[in-house]
Formats: structure tokens, C-alpha cells, sequence
């Protein structure tokens, strides 16, 4: 028992493999769009950085000190 086409051909079973694939693949990426679209919200506004280097550089913290080896 294979899948069949519109047309009544069988599709090969690579095919079937790959075309779920590509709809599972196609889910998570529409699933994390809409996660970074609800969190992006979220973070507006509460001066809220994920590199540690954007705070240095505008200033959240209040001492910073470099040390250098030579």
C-alpha cells in the first residue's frame, strides 16, 4: 500500500520522507517566527540585552575594569 497521487500514481517512498521533512521543518520555522514576535514585545522597554557587550556600551554597568597580559 503506497500513497497515491492525484493523477493515481504511487509516490516514492523517498519522496514521502522528504515531503515530511520539508512540512515538519516548515512548522518549526513558522512556530519560532510567531515565539520571537511574542517575545520581542516583551523585552521592549526594560533595557533587557542578550550581549554582555551592548551593556558595557551604553553604560548598565556601573565598573568596568580591563586587564591586559603582555
Amino acid at each position: 500500500m503506497g500513497v497515491t497521487t492525484s493523477s493515481g500514481g504511487t509516490l516514492q517512498p523517498w519522496l514521502v520522507g522528504l515531503a515530511a521533512t520539508v512540512g515538519f521543518l516548515f512548522i518549526v520555522f513558522v512556530m519560532l517566527i510567531i515565539k520571537r514576535f511574542f517575545k520581542k514585545d516583551s523585552r521592549e522597554g526594560h533595557g533587557y540585552y542578550d550581549n554582555k557587550a551592548m551593556q558595557v556600551e551604553y553604560g548598565e554597568e556601573e565598573s568596568v575594569t580591563k586587564q591586559t597580559n603582555l
